[in-house]
C-alpha cells in the first residue's frame, strides 16, 4: 500500500520486533493486536491477508487514499473490537461476513463510497455500541434487525440514499444517545416507539420525506438536548407533550409546510431552550403573556427563526 511514501514507516520490514513497527501493537509473542495507521499516506487496495491477523482487536485506517472493496476476509477477525475504515474511498457493499465479528463494539465506515443495502445480519452484532455509516451511498430500507442491538449508543446513518420507513424496532434501543437518520429518502410516519429512547440526547431526522403528525410520545424524551425534524412533510399541530422534553435546548421544525396552528402553551416548560426554528411552517406563537415572556427569553440568544405571533381573535 505504497509503504515507501508513508508519512511514517519507522521499522517497517526491518529486523525489529513487529511491535516496534510504527502503528503496530503486539503481544509478548509478537502477535499483532492493534493496527492503527490513520492519516499516514497509505494508498491502494486493502489486502485480504489482513484476515490472517487472528489476534487483531483494533484496525483503524482513517483519512487514507484506500480504494476498492472491504475484503470478505475481515470477517475472520473474531477478536476485533474496533473496525474503523473511514474518510477514504472504499466502494462496494458492506460484506455480510462482518456480522461474524461478535466482539465488535465499534463499526465506523463513514465518509466512503459504499453502496448497496445495509446487511440485515449486522443485527447479530450484540456487543456493538457505535454504528456509524454516515456519508455513503447506501440504499434500501433500514433493517429492522438493527433494533435488536441492545447495547447500541450511536446509530448514525445520515447522508445516504436510504428509503422506506423508520423501523419501529428502533424504539428498543434504550441505551441510544445519538440517532442520526438525516438526508436520506425515508418516508412514512415517525414511529411513536422512539419515545422509549430515554437516554437519547441527539435526534436528527431532517431532510427526508417523513409524513404525518409529530408523535406526542416524543415528549417522554427528557434527556433530549437537540431535536432536528426540519425539511420533511410533517403535518398538524405541535403536540403539547413536547413540553416534557426537560433538557431540550434546540428544536428545529422548519420547512414542514403542513405543520400549522398555535404552538402549545406547554412549551414554556422548556426552560433550557435557546434555539427554535419555525421558518417554512404554518406555526405561530399564541399571544399569551407567559408564552410571550418565554419567547423573549429564548430570543435573548438570537435563537428564534420564523417565529410569528398568531392572529388576534
Amino acid at each position: 500500500m505504497n509503504g515507501p511514501r508513508w508519512s511514517n514507516n519507522e521499522n517497517w520490514l526491518s529486523a525489529r520486533p513487529v511491535g516496534d513497527w510504527y502503528g503496530v501493537t503486539a503481544d509478548s509473542e509478537g502477535r499483532v493486536l492493534e493496527l492503527v495507521l490513520d492519516r499516514n499516506g497509505l494508498s491502494g487496495v486493502l489486502p485480504p491477508e489482513l484476515g490472517d491477523l487472528g489476534e487483531l482487536e483494533r484496525l483503524e485506517l482513517r483519512g487514507l487514499a484506500i480504494r476498492g472493496e472491504i475484503p470478505d476476509e475481515l470477517g475472520r477477525l473474531v477478536r476485533l473490537r474496533s473496525l474503523a475504515i473511514f474518510e477514504s474511498s472504499i466502494t462496494g457493499r458492506i460484506p455480510p461476513s462482518l456480522a461474524d465479528l461478535r466482539n465488535l463494539a465499534g463499526l465506523y465506515l463513514n465518509e466512503n463510497q459504499l453502496s448497496g443495502e445495509i446487511p440485515t445480519s449486522l443485527g447479530n452484532l450484540s456487543n456493538l455500541i457505535h454504528l456509524r455509516l454516515t456519508g455513503n451511498r447506501l440504499s434500501g430500507e433500514i433493517p429492522r434487525s438493527i433494533g435488536s442491538l441492545g447495547r447500541l449508543r450511536w446509530l448514525q446513518l445520515g447522508r445516504n440514499q436510504l428509503s422506506g420507513p423508520i423501523p419501529a424496532s428502533l424504539g428498543g434501543l434504550t441505551q441510544l444517545t445519538i440517532l442520526n437518520l438525516s438526508n436520506n429518502g425515508l418516508s412514512g410516519s415517525i414511529p411513536p416507539e422512539l419515545g422509549n429512547l430515554s437516554n437519547l440526547t441527539f435526534l436528527q431526522l431532517g431532510n427526508n420525506g417523513l409524513q404525518g403528525p409529530i408523535p406526542p410520545q416524543l415528549g417522554a424524551l427528557r434527556a433530549l438536548e437537540r431535536a432536528f425534524l426540519s425539511s420533511n412533510l410533517l403535518s398538524g399541530p405541535v403536540p403539547p407533550g413536547l413540553g416534557g422534553m426537560a433538557s431540550l435546548w434546540q428544536l428545529d421544525l422548519s420547512d414542514n409546510r403542513q405543520l400549522a396552528g398555535p404552538l402549545p402553551i406547554e412549551l414554556i416548560n422548556l426552560t433550557n431552550l435557546s434555539a427554535l426554528w419555525l421558518t417554512g411552517t404554518g406555526l405561530c406563537a399564541p399571544v399569551d403573556p407567559d408564552f410571550q415572556a418565554w419567547l423573549a427569553r429564548v430570543g435573548q440568544d438570537a435563537g428564534l427563526q420564523g417565529v410569528v405571533n398568531c392572529p388576534a381573535n
